[in-house]
Parts: structure tokens; sequence; C-alpha cells
């Protein structure tokens, strides 16, 4: 059930992250849980300051990928917020 909540998240995270890129200069982090299928996701969203995003999946699997074109970090936590996960500000 942890392989079917972590392939949902690396999902979101490729669809999300698929289209293009952000130039913002900040760098931060912003951690998110997911409930769901009776497990508990933690996961960390860090915008890496050079149109990057990096996700870390408890456990240690970490992804990076650009931003997509005309998308903000910010736009892509709504979004992980929209698919279930509550996250920090």
């Amino acid at each position: 059930m942890k392989k079917i909540i972590l392939s949902i998240a690396m999902l979101t995270s490729t669809v999300l992250a698929s289209c293009s890129d952000d130039n913002e200069s900040n760098t931060n982090c912003r951690k998110c849980v997911f409930e769901g299928f009776d497990q508990t996701l933690n996961t960390e969203y860090c915008d890496n300051g050079d149109g990057t995003i990096t996700m870390t999946v408890e456990g240690g699997q970490t992804v990076t990928d650009e931003i997509p074109k005309g998308s903000s970090f910010e736009e892509i936590m709504k979004a992980v917020e929209a698919n279930g996960s509550t996250c920090d500000k």
C-alpha cells in the first residue's frame, strides 16, 4: 500500500514538473503530509531557486525536476494540497 501512495506522490510531482521552467531566486521548503489508504506519507518539497523543485519522500527517495513554465513553486504547492496533502506554510 505504501508503494501505491509513493507512486501517487511521484506521479503528481512528475505531472506538475514536466511542463517547463521558472527562475525564482528564493530557496524554501515545505513539508506535507498525505493520509490515505491507511497510510501516512511525509514529503518535503523544496524550491531550489534555479527553476527546479526537489521532492524528498519519507525514507529518502528524492526527485528533482523543472518547475513548469508559467508556474511558480506556490502554485505547485497549492496543487499538492488540492490533491489531499496538508502542508506547512
